[in-house]
């Protein structure tokens, strides 16, 4: 069957009826035409990062200008065990002659002192090639908290 090129106009031999470029060089060429088409049908709109506040050209809810700002975002409001607040008091830990530890580092079931607020951040962790769920409380406010001067803080 005899076709006409679209990008250059020659006229070509071809066995499928889809073909409509005579060869690779046209077929290329069509290529970065349509995707030339297709980025200026779909721009991109004009953002403000959250982490720099660079202005940047992204998709439509985009927060970050580049993964670099979204790692240190998400590094700064990651909230890890670490920081309950369990690992820098002096009752955390129970000492029967100094008479501290409280309620819940006392406890079997781990309930949390009355009164304090936690946020539950469920893992995963191996325990001799068995894969368990283990479901951590992270304490951010505690009527018990006594800061611990001992207490290494990064």
């Amino acid at each position: 069957m005899l076709k006409t090129c679209i990008v250059c106009g020659k006229e070509f031999e071809t066995n499928r009826p889809n073909q409509v470029t005579c060869g690779k060089r046209c077929r290329r060429a069509r290529m970065i035409e349509r995707s030339r088409k297709y980025r200026q049908e779909h721009q991109k709109e004009k953002l403000i990062c959250l982490s720099c506040g660079k202005e940047f050209k992204g998709n439509k809810g985009q927060k970050y200008c580049s993964r670099g700002c979204a790692s240190k975002e998400n590094i700064k409001n990651k909230k890890s065990v670490s920081e309950s607040l369990c690992w820098t008091c002096i009752h955390a830990v129970p000492s029967p002659e100094q008479g501290t530890g409280c309620s819940w580092s006392r406890s079997v079931g781990k309930i949390p002192v009355e009164g304090s607020e936690y946020k539950e951040k469920i893992t995963f962790p191996w325990d001799n090639n068995v894969r368990r769920k283990v479901v951590l409380k992270i304490i951010t406010k505690c009527p018990k908290y006594q800061w611990d001067t001992k207490a290494r803080r990064k």
